[in-house]
């Protein structure tokens, strides 16, 4: 709802509450540490730093790195420099 102060128009913003349950909280992290330990494990023959920072982005940006993986690594076909999952 706007409120017309003057010649100004001040907007009001309601609260909106979101709710996210325990539940989505425990499935995103679960899905967060398989993602770096996919991260790790496919970069076991690279520098230990570089893979420690791979596998910290990994956790971060679990959803992007899982996207990537799958069409890289699954579909396109380049091999990981470690193990491999599939």
């Amino acid at each position: 709802m706007d409120i017309i102060v003057g010649s100004k128009i001040v907007e009001s913003f309601t609260n909106i509450d979101v709710q996210i349950s325990v539940f989505d909280m425990i499935l995103t992290f679960v899905i967060a540490i398989i993602t770096a330990y996919i991260a790790f494990q496919c970069n076991l023959n690279i520098n230990k730093g570089q893979r420690i920072l791979i596998t910290i982005l990994a956790f971060i940006f679990s959803t992007f790195y899982l996207v990537y993986y799958f069409i890289f690594k699954l579909l396109l076909g380049f091999p990981c420099q470690g193990k491999s999952f599939f």
